[in-house]
């Protein structure tokens, strides 16, 4: 009997291995095993240059390996970029440019690099740069809010997040906006709180919207944050900084926009001239807030886009809608690189490996390190609500919930998620230190007698 039930045992251990495996999940739980025992077993004190270091040449190799063509917006903003080396700007006066001349602070940014490096990878390689210190910067969050061992493995998995190292491969403009904003939130977030770090937060989180206008969703998260944290003795203090910060942000805008315009880049500096776009695509239940090329029938119609948006805001549709974003936007956050070169062929030494299987693995370990990351974040904003109202990881959790009714509104794409992903994962360290208490109690006890005795 025993023998076989040693027997039964190992045949139930196979077809769990091969659920695992041809569901694809063991690649994601692989993933995130090793980011557990990584940041246990290294021992180093410096732990955050281990992490740029293996960040970047993890994204550089990305680089090498897969030299994805440029494709849609990029691919377009790179091109004006390369004109505007050449003190070429008739691109300003393509329809693309004249509807969103906000897109013309990103290509001045291209072309200002391109004109000390003419090279593409240059500007892939300063990406990689940013997207590494954005681990760190995880990290840094992290620390301030979990344990060491908790912060290592949210850093870890935000370095091997497979869509952050394909989005590494492209000419976005997530990368440098994002890292802008977030060393802008490291000022706004700082105990020390003096007047002149609201003016370094302002003109890093302005310059970030000049690139890619997501600033005000920083800025209005801060406002609420702020609002939440008011007391008598802190009134006027917070008011006054929060007034500082308004004044820097928009005075870089305001700024940067009126060089553009006087520069002759582009006539109408950094304005949104069809704002109601956005939300013509966002309420589209049919695409579930996808771009639609149906929608372009009402392009540049604003009596025919109100119209549209209020049809598109009956409550049969919104119901449905709001189910359908939340499921793709946050559940479904997969890889799509169809439009890359997706019949290339690998070897190594005598194995051949299609880039298609290999993108469809890929794909699905990414959706489900998302998923246990997002299941991480809610587990530790319920295990510690409590803490996270009375210290500085508020202002993540408002930043994630902002952003959630920021794109039940307006169009979505993955990508957009881009600005929000630090905070995910900064808040799934939470989770994390939750699991790691109840797989290592002992380690824990001994790790808070430590900083007892430490603090004693």
């Amino acid at each position: 009997k025993k023998l076989f039930m040693g027997f039964s045992l190992g045949v139930f251990s196979f077809l769990g291995m091969v659920f695992l495996l041809y569901k694809m999940y063991l690649p994601a739980i692989v993933v995130i095993v090793l980011a557990f025992l990584v940041s246990r077993k290294i021992k180093v004190k410096r732990f955050w240059i281990l992490l740029l270091v293996v960040s970047f040449l993890i994204r550089l190799a990305a680089i090498v390996v897969f030299n994805f063509p440029q494709t849609t917006d990029f691919k377009l903003m790179y091109e004006c970029a390369l004109k505007f080396v050449n003190h070429d700007f008739s691109w300003n006066s393509t329809p693309y440019f004249m509807m969103w001349p906000y897109q013309s602070g990103f290509v001045v940014y291209e072309g200002l690099l391109l004109k000390l490096i003419n090279n593409i990878y240059f500007l892939k390689v300063l990406n990689i740069i940013y997207e590494s210190l954005l681990v760190v910067l995880i990290y840094y969050f992290s620390r301030r809010f979990v344990k060491d061992e908790s912060a290592r493995v949210a850093a870890i998995l935000f370095m091997v997040y497979p869509y952050n190292i394909y989005l590494g491969t492209t000419l976005a403009n997530h990368h440098i906006a994002t890292i802008l904003s977030y060393l802008g939130i490291v000022f706004l977030l700082s105990r020390k709180k003096k007047p002149y770090y609201f003016i370094v937060a302002g003109i890093l989180i302005g310059l970030s919207n000049v690139l890619r206008p997501e600033g005000i969703i920083v800025i209005f998260s801060y406002l609420l944050f702020m609002i939440f944290n008011l007391k008598k003795d802190n009134f006027k203090k917070e008011v006054l900084g929060f007034l500082i910060l308004v004044v820097s942000y928009g005075g870089i805008n305001l700024i940067c926009s009126n060089l553009i315009i006087l520069s002759g880049v582009n006539k109408d500096g950094l304005k949104n001239t069809n704002p109601l776009w956005k939300f013509v695509l966002g309420f589209n239940g049919d695409s579930c807030g996808y771009y639609d090329s149906n929608d372009e029938v009402y392009i540049n119609d604003r009596e025919k886009e109100l119209e549209v948006i209020k049809e598109r805001l009956n409550p049969s549709n919104v119901g449905r809608l709001v189910l359908c974003k939340t499921d793709r936007m946050w559940l479904s956050n997969k890889i799509d690189v169809k439009d890359a070169s997706y019949d290339k062929v690998y070897y190594i030494g005598n194995i051949k490996i299609k880039f298609n299987d290999l993108a469809n693995v890929v794909s699905l370990t990414n959706h489900y390190i998302f998923l246990f990351v997002i299941a991480m974040m809610i587990l530790g904003v319920f295990r510690n609500r409590k803490d996270i109202i009375n210290n500085e990881s508020l202002f993540f959790l408002i930043m994630v919930v902002v952003a959630y009714f920021v794109f039940l509104l307006i169009e979505i794409q993955p990508r957009y998620l881009y600005l929000i992903h630090p905070s995910i994962f900064i808040l799934s360290a939470y989770g994390i230190e939750e699991v790691m208490k109840k797989t290592l109690p002992e380690k824990f006890h001994e790790m808070n007698l430590r900083a007892l005795n430490y603090n004693i």
